[in-house]
């Protein structure tokens, strides 16, 4: 093994989004940027990053998280704050977050970390903005929300769960429908094929979203393909369960998992989808040339997301 030395002023900074979701960025500002130190996951070490947390004008960033393995945190400029956003540890302070703590944070002003895991980073339970006087009078209805929905791993027992939600993805009538037109079909016939992996956002245990990958080949024709590291994502979300960030936390489960397999993601979005602006804010790019007609009259684009190196 040799010494790894990082020119820490040359390093720059890089979105959070691989590592803390989607809400890493914030009316398309950077909130949490990261700057990877080390990383020896893959010969059974651990990972170091600087990180760069800038909360908007009057808000604070809120995180709540666990930890997979013992975490150590020096606070080197800034610091943590109350709910109410009065400084509850300043700059020089230093955290132990041992294998299985669950945790959290405000931040409430512009803080730089260097946070070491012995193994696996953090498992991030929810990354919100949120205003401080709401916090001041407490919003549990807010939070109930929010804790109340989890993002768990789809199975191979979740196949009709899957079906349902390719129906709305695929603007089907019914499963039945879906079943018989062979393009929409194979994002799930076979389920679950070796390199598929997705997840599953619950309440009550009532399904309300899925977000899937599965690698296609060139021989089965997908609408779009790039290589065979880059799986094709379909997503949906129940209309009851719209404008709840369902979407969001779906897809920043399903691009750390990519992130841990070392393989990109790509999608095909129709031309007016809104959802179209969600991708772009986290990391997905349009793919230049890749317009193609679409099922109903319309134009798709081909976007792909690679996962940091």
């Amino acid at each position: 093994m040799v010494s790894t030395h990082v020119d820490i002023e040359q390093a720059e900074w890089t979105s959070g989004i691989p590592f803390y979701g989607p809400a890493a960025v914030y009316e398309g500002k950077n909130i949490v940027q990261l700057k990877i130190l080390s990383d020896r996951r893959q010969e059974g070490g651990g990972i170091a990053w600087l990180a760069r947390f800038s909360p908007p004008p009057g808000k604070l960033i809120k995180i709540v998280a666990t930890a997979l393995s013992d975490e150590h945190v020096f606070n080197l400029e800034g610091g943590k704050v109350t709910k109410a956003g009065q400084p509850a540890r300043s700059s020089g302070g230093y955290t132990l977050n041992p294998k299985g703590q669950p945790h959290g944070a405000f931040i409430g002003s512009e803080t730089v970390s260097l946070v070491i895991y012995r193994g696996e980073r953090d498992e991030i339970v929810s990354l919100e903005v949120v205003d401080l006087a709401p916090w001041r009078l407490s919003s549990p209805a807010r939070s109930d929300r929010m804790n109340g929905i989890l993002i768990r791993p789809a199975t191979q027992d979740d196949l009709a769960v899957l079906w349902d939600f390719l129906v709305i993805a695929a603007y089907q009538a019914d499963v039945a429908s879906a079943k018989s037109v062979p393009f929409v079909a194979a994002h799930l016939e076979g389920w679950q094929r070796s390199e598929d992996f997705g997840f599953i956002a619950e309440r009550d245990a009532e399904a309300l979203g899925a977000v899937w990958a599965r690698q296609f080949s060139p021989d089965e024709q997908p609408a779009f393909y790039v290589d065979g590291r880059t799986p094709e994502v379909t997503i949906a979300v129940s209309g009851a369960a719209r404008g709840e960030g369902v979407g969001g936390r779906l897809l920043s489960a399903l691009m750390a998992e990519a992130a841990r397999r070392g393989v990109g993601l790509c999608l095909n979005v129709r031309h007016d989808n809104p959802a179209r602006r969600l991708y772009e804010r986290i990391g997905f790019r349009l793919v230049s040339g890749s317009a193609v007609p679409n099922r109903v009259g319309g134009t798709s684009f081909g976007m792909t997301w690679a996962a940091p190196r």
